[in-house]
């Protein structure tokens, strides 16, 4: 993160951290719950109509996805939304938000990241994203 905001620092850019509320601290638990529960009930049909033609690993997915009651969604949602109002008044004061796109260098392959924690974080937030290259790790992929 260094390099990239010396990089921008560089072009012109102005920069300040930011620090955001306790409620961020439990919004990828949120992400989570809530992508659970919409997953398992979007598929719903397919597991009681075509259970046969899925997979046991899909099945197995799809139960354990159920579990998720609708009080602890809703309780997600919540915080979702609380995270979102938060946040949208920073675009007033600046222009972009700079954070990592990965933990780490790109891996090798066609193979995704392992975690793609980065990522749902926006995605709850229903903020749009862009990851630039720019740096170079170790086996000379973009971090």
């Amino acid at each position: 993160m260094g390099q990239a905001i010396e990089a921008l620092s560089g072009v012109g850019a102005e920069y300040s951290e930011i620090e955001l509320s306790e409620d961020f601290d439990t919004l990828l638990d949120a992400q989570w719950t809530i992508l659970l529960f919409e997953f398992a009930r979007t598929l719903a049909y397919e597991r009681t109509a075509h259970d046969d033609q899925l997979s046991d690993r899909l099945r197995d997915l799809l139960d354990r996805r159920m579990a998720v009651l609708y009080p602890e969604y809703a309780a997600a949602l919540d915080l979702a939304g609380r995270c979102r109002a938060e946040i949208a008044p920073l675009f007033d004061q600046y222009d972009a938000l700079v954070t990592p796109s990965a933990a780490g260098e790109a891996p090798v392959g066609l193979q995704a990241p392992k975690d793609l924690l980065f990522q749902r974080l926006w995605t709850v937030l229903h903020l749009p994203c862009v990851s630039l290259p720019g740096l170079i790790g170790e086996a000379g992929l973009p971090v």
